[in-house]
């Protein structure tokens, strides 16, 4: 760790990180939505795409500061349509995170829960009603186990939102790591249960995004302090066998959510030594599909801890 808080006060990258990836169709979308161009946004998100796609451009939309503000518009405009139930669920979970923090609960001022509390039913009572119409709706199963966790939902009721998204699409990324969230210790969960789910689903979904459930598992045990528990040969094995099952397996389709995969496996595998293993990383990153997440364990300028790990790694190469 500290190796490389000395470089990065020594590197000056010229890398700009671009959480669009310089994508020209998610540039539409973000200009669309802050022009309140419904029929713009309704034709990029449901355009034919993959599943993994589709997340992410939502994920787009449900950033956009100011859609609680507009969104109403549409869902009353397109009342047979769940797209913008969908979309007005998705950005008040949100919403109510931008109101909460991300802090531990202690950190959260009083006057702040009623507003977190009203903004998640809201939510749920939009995403209800969207697999009511339509049970096989992935999205929305995944924002509903989303908000189980924030809502404290039982394990029960918890398990139900999942096998919502197991009937409806099982593969689906982002539920599944929405479901290992709620699973972690600081969601009254445990390591042990996070670790159960995480490897259960990567022996079931080889050749997908899902065997990535294993890093986060791991980042998630890790200190954050030093590289030793990445480092540990029991940890770095099971590593990159997650990347052999999925980023690096035969039938693995490359997705708008592969940027996020290759960074965390870039940054895993270069805290670990494992140096072959990262650079194969970084060579497809480059320049330009450069995340925040995981740079920014090491210091606020994700650029820099990111240039500082690949010299260091090609520096090391075997």
């Amino acid at each position: 760790m500290a190796l490389f808080r000395k470089r990065s006060a020594e590197v000056k990258p010229s890398i700009v990180i671009d959480p669009l990836f310089g994508d020209p169709t998610a540039r539409q979308l973000q200009q669309a939505l802050a022009a309140r161009d419904w029929p713009t946004v309704r034709s990029i998100l449901a355009a034919p795409m993959t599943s993994n796609d589709r997340t992410w451009f939502m994920s787009v939309a449900c950033d956009d500061p100011h859609l609680q503000e507009w969104i109403d518009q549409a869902v009353a405009a397109e009342r047979g349509s769940t797209l913008p139930l969908l979309l007005k669920g998705g950005r008040y979970v949100r919403w109510a995170w931008e109101a909460r923090g991300s802090g531990l609960a202690g950190s959260v001022g009083k006057d702040v829960w009623p507003i977190w509390f009203d903004r998640l039913r809201r939510a749920e009572d939009c995403l209800d009603e969207v697999v009511e119409r339509e049970p096989g709706n992935a999205e929305a199963w995944q924002w509903l186990i989303t908000l189980g966790r924030a809502r404290q939902v039982d394990a029960e009721d918890r398990w139900r939102r999942f096998n919502g998204l197991l009937a409806a699409e099982p593969a689906h990324f982002g539920g599944n790591r929405q479901m290992l969230q709620g699973l972690m210790r600081k969601w009254s969960g445990s390591h042990e249960q996070m670790f159960e789910f995480a490897r259960k689903r990567t022996a079931e979904h080889p050749g997908t995004d899902v065997p990535f459930l294993i890093v986060d598992a791991h980042l998630e045990v890790w200190d954050g302090a030093t590289f030793e528990y990445l480092s540990r040969r029991e940890v770095s094995d099971e590593l990159l066998a997650a990347a052999e099952a999925s980023i690096w397996h035969r039938d693995y389709q490359r997705t708008r959510r592969t940027p996020t995969l290759l960074n965390a496996f870039a940054f895993c595998f270069a805290a670990a030594d494992l140096h072959d293993a990262a650079d194969r990383c970084f060579a497809e990153i480059g320049d330009n599909l450069v995340t925040e997440w995981p740079w920014q364990y090491l210091t606020a300028d994700a650029a820099t801890n990111y240039t500082s790990m690949r010299d260091y790694v090609r520096d090391n190469l075997s």
